[in-house]
């Protein structure tokens, strides 16, 4: 069963059931369900919360020190949450007899703190770990008047990058400088270097690529299509009369990583 199937509804009915049965014989068992209630609920809230701060950087800008504090976050209430449920589970198993009246309770406790629910959580907390531990940021510039430039990035086939910029350039003295969208209000098209792009756009490639002409960021977005090392430059052909410079803050994530940790929340959800 889905640790999302098991809702805090229910999850507060059964506390709730375990106060009136067990309350007043035995308290200290009532204590170990309240605590495994209060884990369940915030490890639920936390996994809703990473699922939503992991689209967040995927779509919007990327804010890797938010991902990082909430893996730790997330490690922190999956522990809590497996310690809670093999606290009250114990406590079971000691005073099975005296607790018969609570079979029910328990039987719905086993099932969603099985070993193989408590795996795949716990799976999940090391991927998103190590998405995280993946991210790579780095600063660099790339001059208009220069070719290909190296970013010293290496990257892999399916990686994603974002890219934000300051700065500005110009493809001749006759045009304004403009950021790393490029002229895109320019149809010409005679002196791009891929012409699926705005000239003057910033277009990004992986050295020794089958693509040599490069591709342009989609909301401030591309996919890697190959393993090497990340390379960006101008989107202009010419590039003997231009001017200026773009300071790029480039994000990288890891693509396989993220296709495991995606896979481990839908396996949390009961989706795969």
């Amino acid at each position: 069963m889905s640790l999302f199937k098991y809702t805090l509804v229910l999850s507060t009915i059964l506390f709730t059931v375990t106060g009136n049965a067990a309350e007043s014989k035995y308290p200290a068992f009532t204590k170990y369900v309240h605590d495994y209630h209060v884990a369940l609920t915030d490890i639920m809230i936390e996994i809703m919360s990473s699922i939503s701060s992991i689209g967040q950087s995927l779509n919007q800008e990327p804010k890797p020190n938010m991902l990082r504090k909430r893996s730790e976050v997330m490690a922190q209430k999956t522990k809590l949450f497996v310690d809670a449920s093999n606290g009250v589970l114990k406590y079971y198993r000691n005073n099975v007899k005296q607790l018969a009246q609570s079979n029910e309770i328990i039987n719905s406790i086993k099932t969603n703190s099985s070993p193989e629910n408590l795996s795949r959580l716990e799976t999940a907390s090391r991927s998103l770990a190590e998405f995280t531990t993946a991210i790579i940021e780095q600063e660099f510039t790339v001059y208009a008047n220069e070719g290909w430039a190296n970013s010293g990035i290496s990257v892999n086939r399916s990686d994603i990058v974002w890219v934000e910029s300051s700065g500005g350039w110009r493809v001749s003295p006759r045009y304004d400088y403009v950021d790393q969208q490029g002229y895109i209000n320019d149809t010409s098209n005679i002196y791009n270097l891929n012409k699926n792009y705005p000239l003057g756009a910033l277009l990004f490639r992986v050295r020794g690529s089958s693509k040599p002409d490069g591709y342009g960021l989609n909301n401030m977005r591309g996919r890697i299509d190959s393993t090497g090392r990340l390379e960006f430059t101008i989107n202009d052909s010419e590039r003997r009369n231009n001017d200026g410079q773009l300071n790029l803050r480039v994000i990288i994530f890891d693509g396989e990583k993220l296709k495991k940790l995606k896979q481990s929340f839908q396996s949390i959800e009961g989706k795969s």
